[in-house]
């Protein structure tokens, strides 16, 4: 097995993109950061979840028809998304993602 040793520095495009990350100290931070980022957000995420299952429970008395309100209340949630910060998105997502796996990205 090869035993070279691990770059140092960053490379590539994070040298321009972060600047602190130019030393090995300054990666760290950005490292310590984006962990944090993260441990963050599957909190908040997870904490959703069990909000939008405690409504589920709420809508129970609907029936059936609760299961087309989930529907509807998911595309009002992602119609803005997709607007505001994803257009290229549009259309069936399986029919755009073909072409850019053929052509490559």
């Amino acid at each position: 097995m090869d035993q070279t040793p691990l770059p140092t520095q960053p490379a590539g495009p994070v040298k321009t993109w972060v600047p602190a990350a130019r030393s090995q100290s300054g990666l760290i931070v950005v490292a310590a950061l984006v962990g944090l980022g993260g441990g963050l957000a599957s909190f908040v995420f997870f904490r959703l979840i069990q909000v939008f299952a405690a409504l589920g429970g709420c809508l129970a008395p609907l029936g059936l028809w609760r299961f087309p309100l989930y529907g509807a209340v998911g595309g009002l949630v992602v119609g803005p998304m997709i607007y505001f910060w994803a257009r290229e998105a549009k259309g069936h997502v399986a029919a755009s993602s073909i072409p850019a796996s053929i052509s490559g990205p």
